[in-house]
């Protein structure tokens, strides 16, 4: 149970649920770095336990799954408190005070349970100056609860003191952008949620910058499934150009801007998955980056969606699939309309396009021969010279030119124009992107300037007919106007 998967974030995650559930206003994350002595020490002011509440929150699966919950109750499984705090650690005490009432202790130690060979939940610490601390901190306060983690096994692989320090700082400026992604709806309520680290409060971070003039909301949808209400509601987020820096910045939130596209789903307003296509057929590309799609439903389709235990997985039900997928596709239309829009504007600052094949006129007779001046072909010649195959690689191109079946083409184009294939001027295809990716890398390690070896490849067939593909190369290479 202990090795289901948590990383540091997600569990502490898990543990912020039951304070919302405690209605907590407030909850304080601690870090203390002593080498194997560090600890970390969740605190909250909510409405704290009663002695039978915290026997039964220490009992594992203490929840049957499919009793029916409060309705912004954040729990399922009756197993996080435990399962998260032991992913982390080897001792867990939980402290807690109801109002007006005392203070009491529950912990779960592995070590002692090997050595007594028997299931034992004790009745205080094992830290004793630990224990007073929390004490002295519960009982100055109304009422609320601190989840103390100790001995963390889970921090120091190779035992050796300073690893747990190290690891320590590094996860938290990663545990601070976790939190307030996830709960960010909670942070942002004007007398919502206040979480800390240490002394240092935790910003929310929203995924679909509803604070930007250019952010479009194309619409809220309700669906339903079962009876109970799932909502949808889509965004396509300012290009770079309308946005400051700042603002793109924030844009970008835990991850990088193209990996933060996609299904953003919430139970209870807390959010499970960030940035998922959710297997719906669709892949993260470069152009669809400005999609984000809120999702929301109540805890009573927590197995429709397949919840998992750390509440970071969900899959729609089928019944759902295809209006989500119809949802995604307009979405994702919108956001890459805007790179078509200004990759077209690209496009139309070079009038002068260079052409693969160029037309030659010999004794009346019409000839069509590879440029020799397409940055493709003209690659292509220089990577076989250095390779030493120079002459073969011009021999096959020159073996295409004079095999080119015009007499076939014309027959064709004339009886069945309508079937003659061509390019769809919208989405590049993948190896078109690639090539574009390659042939610009290839121009700039031959000495071009970036921004030049861009302005020559936008110029070129056949790249000038995929506006998106320009747009998008622009901006993630940041090649300025």
């Amino acid at each position: 149970m202990c090795a289901s998967g948590y990383d540091l974030e997600s569990a502490v995650a898990d543990i912020i649920d039951n304070s919302i559930s405690a209605q907590a206003s407030w909850v304080r994350i601690t870090f203390y770095e002593d080498g194997a002595s560090s600890w970390i020490a969740i605190a909250d002011d909510g409405c704290g336990m009663d002695d039978a509440t915290l026997r039964n929150a220490m009992t594992f699966a203490c929840i049957d799954p499919v009793t029916p919950r409060a309705p912004d109750d954040l729990g399922r499984f009756g197993l996080g408190l435990k399962t998260a705090s032991l992913s982390q650690c080897r001792r867990l005490t939980v402290l807690t005070r109801r109002e007006n009432g005392r203070v009491l202790v529950r912990c779960w130690d592995k070590d002692f349970i090997k050595q007594e060979g028997t299931w034992a939940l004790l009745r205080k610490g094992l830290t004793p100056h630990l224990e007073e601390r929390f004490r002295r901190q519960l009982q100055a306060q109304p009422s609320g609860t601190v989840v103390l983690w100790e001995v963390l096994d889970r921090l120091g692989h190779d035992s050796r003191d300073s690893d747990i320090a190290e690891r320590l700082q590094r996860e938290i400026a990663r545990l601070e952008d976790h939190l307030s992604m996830v709960f960010h709806r909670f942070l942002e309520e004007p007398a919502g949620l206040r979480i800390l680290i240490g002394d240092s409060p935790v910003s929310p971070w929203d995924p679909f910058m509803r604070g930007e003039k250019a952010t479009q909301m194309l619409g809220e949808e309700e669906l339903e499934h079962g009876g109970h209400r799932v909502v949808v509601r889509p965004y396509v987020l300012p290009h770079i150009s309308k946005m400051s820096a700042e603002a793109h910045r924030r844009g970008t939130g835990p991850r990088k801007w193209a990996d933060q596209q996609g299904f953003y789903v919430y139970r209870n307003r807390r959010l499970l998955v960030a940035g998922n296509w959710l297997r719906l057929g669709f892949i993260k590309e470069e152009h669809n980056k400005l999609a984000r799609i809120q999702l929301d439903f109540s805890n009573e389709l927590d197995f429709a969606w397949d919840i998992n235990v750390r509440k970071s997985r969900a899959a729609p039900p089928d019944a759902l699939r295809p209006d989500l997928i119809r949802i995604a596709k307009k979405t994702r239309e919108v956001a890459r309309s805007i790179y078509r829009h200004r990759g077209a504007i690209i496009a139309r600052q070079h009038t002068k396009q260079v052409f693969m094949w160029e037309k030659q006129v010999k004794h009346d007779k019409i000839f069509y021969r590879l440029n020799a001046a397409h940055p493709a072909v003209a690659s292509l010649l220089e990577t076989a010279r250095k390779h030493g195959i120079g002459q073969e690689v011009r021999y096959f191109l020159r073996l295409i030119e004079e095999t080119i079946p015009v007499p076939l083409i014309l027959i064709d184009g004339s009886e069945q124009p309508e079937s003659i294939g061509g390019p769809t001027g919208k989405k590049a295809p993948s190896e078109v992107q690639q090539y574009f990716r390659s042939l610009h890398a290839a121009l700039c390690d031959a000495g071009q300037d970036p921004k030049e070896s861009f302005e020559l490849l936008a110029a070129t067939e056949p790249f000038h007919r995929y506006p998106e593909l320009l747009a998008a190369f622009k901006e993630h290479e940041h090649i300025g106007d």
